[in-house]
């Protein structure tokens, strides 16, 4: 299991995030990224770690599809050398995801 401790930020493009995850294999991992991308109402992007070892960028976007309704795609690319070790970690992530994406919508169908 993994899951998300708490994520601070302030919302302009080139502000660091701050946050801490909790993985059932590893100890807590502090991680910081960089705000890249920020389209108020339809996308957020951050972007961490090191170009060669491993680097990923995280990805809200929020696309119109009329009635009242968007589709909420949420996501993660990472790209580095030591990728193929940490497939199995990565994989655990997505219990996060889906649990993040639960609450999201849990909280704007309110």
């Amino acid at each position: 299991m993994c899951r998300s401790l708490w994520l601070k930020a302030e919302l302009r493009v080139g502000s660091t995030v701050a946050f801490e995850v909790l993985s059932s294999e590893t100890k807590l991992m502090k991680l910081k990224a960089k705000i890249t991308k920020l389209d108020e109402a339809a996308e957020l992007n951050w972007a961490g770690g090191s170009v060669i070892a491993i680097s990923g960028m995280h990805y809200f976007r929020i696309k119109k599809l009329g009635n009242n309704s968007v589709r909420f795609h949420h996501g993660e690319v990472f790209k580095g050398l030591l990728l193929p070790l940490l497939k199995k970690m990565l994989k655990n992530s997505e219990l996060l995801y889906r649990n993040m994406n639960r609450a999201v919508k849990n909280r704007v169908e309110k």
